[in-house]
């Protein structure tokens, strides 16, 4: 029986926090721990945590303001035993249940690392109003190996990390992070601890396991570091502001830029002094792709800072007259499409092969509720394959349920 360390990072969002924890002891598995890592500026999330009263639960709070990441190996550094750490935002959710499920896949396999896609919920605090109380159910049951170089190599190319065994929404044996802080005394030398972690995890390790059964789920609220790179509001931006300011900076060929592809490469540039095997990325790559995040992007602001970030990254390695060509072949009447309608109008997206909810009115406000709602709905079963699990009686099931209608679920629910 493995045992897990559920590390949470926090800081003044014990509202949302509240519920996290109740997932986390919403499960039937026994061997893990919740180690909790408080960076906030008052008492208020300690005296809530002190109100569990429950042993599974370890509490520290910091002595000095760290960033996400100084915040995070705080966390790590609790661990004082073997098993595998899986780190989750403080409005996020573990899968209920999902420990068993998760502990029989790493005893099938026997590998050291996996990564897994996620359910969604977008809590009611969302500064997007068309995305709040909105959930997305991923319906895939299986998993797969993948050879971790090879898989780096595709890594560098494509800029997407999402398949990675991140220690965000992903769990990574100790001896991973042993042998990485043989290299250095910390574990994590990046901005993003996601990207770092999966790419330190593949380099020590031939495969790993990729699960599109999801364990976890991502919240998105007011307060996610995620969400706030956004900048709709001054609070937002308050927190990305902070969020940079704090961390650790950004490689001299880089700029913080909002997007995935600049920290990707960000983290390939910081992890080569560690591990010099590490393939490069294309700057070209970088630039074209924070430039198609740029071609859709909603957000003015957003959009502004994308493009002021490219032309320094630009300028910075002699790559502006690419650059320049790019937006110059922006045609004049090009409009933004809009990111969020494959969320906004619900229903069973086939492509993403993912149910999508409005739970306004139904009682569902939380991602404790929401977690219980997908395990009403989907069964805790997980397969070794390669093909899409979805069957023709899971689509029928799946018309039955809208037909039904969520509030019909609602009152089985609660």
């Amino acid at each position: 029986m493995n045992k897990f360390f559920i590390v949470i990072p926090t800081k003044d969002k014990e509202d949302t926090l509240y519920w996290t924890l109740q997932t986390c002891l919403d499960q039937d598995y026994t061997n893990y721990e919740i180690i909790i890592s408080d960076d906030s500026t008052s008492e208020n999330t300690g005296n809530m945590v002190k109100k569990f009263n429950n042993p599974k639960i370890r509490y520290f709070k910091t002595t000095m303001h760290l960033s996400l990441a100084g915040n995070l190996e705080n966390g790590i550094n609790q661990v004082t035993e073997d098993g595998f750490v899986i780190f989750i935002g403080d409005d996020d959710a573990l899968l209920q249940n999902g420990l068993s499920i998760l502990n029989k896949v790493l005893n099938d396999t026997g590998l050291y690392a996996i990564g897994w896609k996620l359910h969604k919920y977008f809590w009611p605090s969302h500064v997007k109003k068309s995305m709040r109380n909105r959930g997305m159910i991923c319906l895939d049951s299986n998993y797969r190996i993948f050879n971790s170089k090879q898989k780096l190599k595709s890594v560098a190319q494509t800029l997407d990390y999402t398949q990675l065994p991140c220690i965000y929404h992903g769990a990574i044996h100790t001896n991973i992070i042993k042998q990485k802080k043989r290299k250095a005394k910390t574990f994590i030398h990046c901005l993003s601890p996601d990207v770092y972690t999966g790419i330190v995890a593949c380099c020590e390790t031939s495969h790993y396991i990729y699960s599109n059964f999801p364990f976890s789920i991502t919240g998105h609220s007011q307060k996610s570091t995620g969400t706030s790179s956004y900048q709709a509001t001054p609070e937002q931006k308050r927190i990305w502001n902070e969020y940079l300011k704090s961390s650790i900076p950004f490689h001299p060929t880089l700029e913080p830029c909002p997007g995935t592809a600049v920290t990707v490469t960000d983290a390939f540039l910081k992890i080569k002094q560690f591990y010099p095997f590490v393939p490069n990325v294309d700057l070209k790559d970088t630039i074209y792709k924070s430039y198609d995040t740029y071609l859709n992007m909603d957000e003015p602001e957003n959009a502004k800072a994308i493009k002021e970030a490219l032309i320094k990254i630009a300028t910075k390695n002699n790559l502006s007259p690419y650059l320049e060509k790019l937006f110059k072949n922006i045609p004049s009447d090009y409009k933004v499409p809009n990111p969020n309608e494959h969320y906004e109008k619900g229903g069973y997206k086939e492509d993403h092969n993912e149910l999508c909810f409005d739970f306004t009115g139904t009682g569902i406000d939380n991602v404790y509720n929401f977690n219980q709602f997908i395990r009403k709905l989907i069964p805790n079963e997980i397969e070794e394959c390669s093909i899409n699990p979805i069957q023709s009686n899971w689509k029928k099931y799946i018309y039955r349920f809208f037909i039904s209608g969520i509030h019909k679920i609602k009152k089985k629910l609660f």
